[in-house]
């Protein structure tokens, strides 16, 4: 609280709608100028929980006066805490505690507490802190829900004062897995990651008045995946090149069996999509140079140049003056849907520079970025109409093979028919090729392998070599067998050689790069008008964004060194539904910051959006963490764009069912000890309770659960408050003197 005296920033100490006031320990003027420190120094929202000792209530009776007749507290709870002075029995409470405030009071009087079933005045002793059971009491307290029906119920008891008991559920999501849950959503923020595609109205959906925040979003992949008008000449010839290299990429290369049974030749299916692949490509390429030369893209689009753009089928959205708050509504549409693809910084952070990129206006050589991207060697290449190359030691395998079958018993005639069979092989082979070639180039290899494999025949019915029996009998398998795997092998290292030099498998890149460079050059055209507010704005959100991702650099080495435990992996003890609701609230976070830096910024240097955004990052989320320790990590923090409470897993939910039904005469902790029941206890009794859940278990528990169950806005209480009756003949009210009640801070009659 800056700027506050200690006194104020004690008494401010208090969250969300409920306030608290801590008199403890201080004399009357001490809590006099405490309590008016609260009224004069904050904002107080119409909820005081006071807390202060029995023996000081009637001393502190001017600062009671104080707040019952202040206009900023419409409603205050007072926690007396301990026993009467000296023994006594009755307890002195000032007027202004128990009139006019829709509210009694709750004594405390034993901090610590015991075990009371009221049934039958069993008490037992619990192993907890001293003060444990007041601070439980307090939390539940701070809850608007349970404080403004506890009020109530307080001041319906008669005489005012009531003993408060409670029944915690302990099966809730402790605010313990918070830092587990924060460090691992964080990581993921952080991590590097591609800048989220930028998404653009169609040409049906244009608006006017939006048509800077339109513009500035193109991207590259529209012109490809949707800016191009269906049916137009451009559309068309991106649509044959799509398909030419896909059929590249869906050919049926050569097998083992395509070679003998194919039922079309290997021209068809690879040389001819090669050949299209090639010219379709020249054609889109050729359209785009011819469209970029007539419609330069660092130029504004004139009237007839826009007819032109129109003609081809580029639709670009209508241009107007520049409107620096559309724009930013533009980015905050880009960072909400970026968030909500799981974008990280890094990748939004790219994606400002890319946007950024697209503003800055240079001399542009359309020609020579489109050659870059589909080189015309390239296309030379996919439309030439080269023969496999033959491997120039063929012939030598088909010596072999034949004078090997000649050694068989049937002698030459074997050979010679392995001889035809090989240039059969070899014949085949070139017309199994991707590209058949003629018969004058095909007559010289295959007349060659003929008469080598003739030559071997021969040779060994001339020479008359020695030859094993049983190498005799195997000889023509083998020669069969060795010459089949060749010639397979060979057609198919000439195959993918060919497929090399051809440059098919360059082609799908060709294309993409092709239509990258196209629509890099599109956008060029929307930025001539406006280019350089855009690019600020540009500049100022990447800025802004990477105060963010600073800030929560700081935070997580923060979190490592407080929870040296906590790596970033969330474990196997954390909730899953916890860690989705800290993810989201992230996203939900870094979202808020850079709306809030736009908005409040304005045309500010990037430098005061950076800082800006650091700064209001850390305050964020050391109100998210305080926000957890109150009401966990499934209630949404402020900045959440949902307010709605992340659900509770029905396993979890259905675990408190049996301390939000409890009977208000079982055990509970109540806050006294044994010597304390004499002052309230009475058999006909029956005393007022409080049932609460959290509202993120509604779904599981509204069946189930008594009617009267508050569905409170934290998933960190559920549980039972049970407020017994102290006996009114044991409550002396004591009203203040009429200077006190004089003063007044926009008093209430």
């Amino acid at each position: 609280m800056g700027g506050l005296s200690p006194e104020a920033a004690r008494a401010a100490g208090g969250w969300s709608a409920v306030r608290e006031l801590d008199l403890r320990g201080l004399d009357a003027s001490e809590a006099l100028r405490c309590t008016r420190a609260l009224l004069e120094g904050t904002s107080v929202t119409g909820r005081l929980l006071v807390a202060d000792e029995t023996v000081r209530l009637v001393s502190h009776s001017e600062a009671f006066a104080l707040l019952h007749r202040s206009a900023l507290v419409r409603r205050m709870m007072c926690v007396a805490v301990g026993r009467p002075a000296d023994g006594a029995v009755a307890l002195d409470v000032p007027e202004p505690l128990l009139t006019g405030q829709d509210s009694g009071l709750l004594w405390v009087l034993d901090p610590g507490g015991h075990d009371w079933r009221m049934r039958d005045g069993t008490v037992a002793a619990r192993w907890n802190e001293p003060d444990a059971g007041l601070v439980r009491l307090r939390e539940l307290l701070r809850i608007p829900e349970v404080f403004d029906r506890a009020g109530e119920l307080a001041a319906a008891v008669p005489g005012g004062v009531s003993n408060p008991g409670l029944r915690l559920a302990g099966a809730l999501p402790d605010a313990s897995e918070f830092p587990d849950a924060l460090m691992a959503a964080i990581t993921r923020m952080l991590e590097p990651g591609p800048p989220p595609a930028v998404e653009v109205a169609s040409e049906a959906e244009y608006d006017p008045r939006d048509a800077s925040e339109h513009r500035h979003g193109v991207g590259p992949e529209d012109v490809a995946g949707g800016r191009l008008r269906a049916g137009s000449p451009l559309h068309r010839a991106d649509e044959r090149a799509g398909r030419a290299v896909s059929a590249i990429a869906a050919a049926r290369w050569p097998g083992e069996s395509s070679l003998l049974w194919s039922g079309s030749s290997g021209e068809a299916s690879a040389a001819g999509a090669a050949a299209e692949a090639g010219s379709a490509l020249t054609a889109l390429r050729a359209r785009w140079m011819w469209l970029f030369n007539q419609v330069p893209p660092d130029v504004e689009p004139l009237g007839h140049q826009s007819r032109i753009l129109r003609d081809q089928g580029v639709a670009l959205p209508k241009t107007r003056g520049m409107d620096p708050t559309l724009t930013r509504v533009g980015y905050d549409r880009y960072v909400t849907d970026s968030l909500a693809r799981n974008a990280t910084l890094d990748g939004l952070i790219q994606g400002f520079r890319d946007l950024t990129g697209w503003h800055i206006r240079a001399v542009i050589d359309a020609d020579a970025d489109l050659e870059r991207a589909c080189p015309t060697v390239l296309l030379n290449r996919l439309g030439g109409t080269s023969p496999t190359p033959q491997q120039p030691w063929l012939p030598a395998v088909g010596l072999g093979v034949s004078a090997l079958a000649a050694t068989s018993p049937f002698g030459v005639g074997a050979g010679i028919a392995t001889t035809v069979l090989w240039a059969l092989l070899i014949s085949l082979t070139m017309l199994r090729g991707p590209v058949r070639p003629s018969w004058e180039k095909r007559r010289a290899p295959i007349t060659a392998n003929a008469a080598t494999g003739l030559v071997g025949a021969l040779l060994v019915a001339v020479l008359h070599p020695p030859v094993p029996e049983l190498v005799q009998l195997g000889a023509i398998p083998a020669a069969i067998v060795l010459g089949g795997v060749t010639a397979l092998w060979t057609w198919r290292v000439q195959c993918r050689r060919w497929t090399v030099q051809t440059g098919l498998a360059e082609a799908p890149k060709a294309l993409e790069d092709l239509r990258a460079t196209a629509a890099r050059l599109v956008s060029e055209w929307g930025r001539a008008a406006d280019h350089r507010a855009t690019m600020d704005e540009a500049v100022r959100a990447q800025a802004a964004a990477e105060g963010v991702r600073e800030a929560l650099r700081r935070h997580a080495t923060t979190l490592r060194r407080a929870h040296p435990l906590h790596s970033g992996t969330p474990s196997n003890g954390s909730s899953g539904a916890s860690r989705s609701a800290v993810s989201d609230y992230l996203r939900d976070l870094v979202q808020a910051v850079l709306a809030s830096c736009r908005q409040e910024l304005s045309a500010d240097s990037p430098g005061a959006y950076r800082d800006r955004a650091m700064t209001v990052t850390a305050a964020l989320l050391d109100e998210w963490e305080r926000h957890v320790g109150h009401v966990g990590t499934l209630e949404p923090p402020r900045f959440a764009a949902c307010q709605d409470a992340a659900p509770m897993p029905d396993e979890e939910a259905l675990a408190v069912r049996p301390d939000v039904a409890r009977s208000a005469e079982d055990v509970m902790w109540q806050l006294l000890g044994p010597d304390d029941l004499r002052l309230l206890y009475r058999a006909e009794t029956v005393p007022a309770v409080v049932r609460f859940a959290p509202r993120a278990a509604r779904r599981a528990l509204v069946g189930v659960c008594p009617a009267d169950t508050l569905w409170v806005r934290s998933s960190r209480h559920a549980g039972t408050l049970r407020l017994v009756p102290v006996p009114p003949d044991l409550v002396r009210r004591h009203w203040p003197s009429d200077d006190a009640l004089g003063t007044d801070h926009g008093g209430k009659s």
